[in-house]
Order: structure tokens, then C-alpha cells, then sequence
């Protein structure tokens, strides 16, 4: 079991390095401020998404994995990156965890994210929730 969880571990570390260049270097500044509106838009960038880091994970297991094993990479990097990306999480740990003052309504969570303060917490927190989705991707590859 130890084993597992270091090969977990060391898997990781790329996968965030690839999560970071396929979520970031991929998308346009279009989709980024469009995707919490759009659904059309954030399925696309969620299936682009989830298509290349599927991809990264063959390259890292250095063969094509299993259709099982893609068909559930595919669809939790899809799921969580799709639910993820409509920002709900992040305004709901701002309100309830965070418990910002100034954000009680899904309007309110609009305007603090345009403050210096509320754009870096935003940004944090989405990546944070963003990389512990690949923590069962990591695993998934390496049993």
C-alpha cells in the first residue's frame, strides 16, 4: 500500500505541471471569462481539456491505458473540471467556509472576485479544487 501512495505521489507533480499548460496555455481569454456564462463554451473547454490530459496520462503510463481506465480518466477530468469551472464551489467555500462578508449572493461573489484580494482567492482555491481531482487520476494510473 505505502508503494501505491509513493508512486501517487510522484505522479502528481506532473500531472499538475500538464493540468496548469492544458487548463491555461489551451484556453483563450474569450473562454476563460465566457465559461461561467456559457455552457456551450465550457463543455468545449472541458472536453478539450479533459481530451489532452487523458492524452498526458498515456504518455506518463508510456503505453495507451486501458478503455476502462480512459473511459474513468475521461470522465472524472471532464465532471470535476466542467463542475469546477462554473465557479460554484469556489463562491460556495467564499460564503460558507471563507464566510467573506461581502459575499452572500451569487452577485455579490461577481464584484469580490474584481478586487485584488478576491481574484487571487479565487484563482487559489479553483486551482487547489482543480488539483485535488487529479489526485484519483494519479492513483488510477499507477494500480
Amino acid at each position: 500500500m505505502s508503494n501505491i501512495i509513493l508512486q501517487t505521489g510522484a505522479i502528481l507533480p506532473l500531472l499538475v505541471f500538464a493540468h496548469f499548460i492544458t487548463d491555461w496555455v489551451f484556453q483563450t481569454h474569450n473562454t476563460a471569462m465566457e465559461k461561467h456564462k456559457n455552457w456551450r463554451v465550457l463543455g468545449f473547454h472541458s472536453l478539450i481539456y479533459s481530451c489532452l490530459m487523458t492524452w498526458t496520462c498515456w504518455f506518463l503510463k508510456g503505453q495507451p491505458v486501458f478503455i476502462t481506465t480512459t473511459g474513468q480518466i475521461l470522465s472524472l477530468l471532464f465532471v470535476s473540471h466542467f463542475i469546477e469551472d462554473t465557479y460554484i464551489p469556489v463562491y460556495l467555500w467564499m460564503k460558507y467556509i471563507r464566510k467573506v462578508p461581502l459575499v452572500k449572493r451569487r452577485e455579490d461573489f461577481a464584484e469580490y472576485v474584481k478586487t485584488p484580494l478576491g481574484c487571487v482567492l479565487a484563482i487559489t482555491i479553483d486551482q487547489i479544487i482543480h488539483i485535488i481531482f487529479l489526485i484519483p487520476i494519479a492513483y488510477i494510473l499507477v494500480r
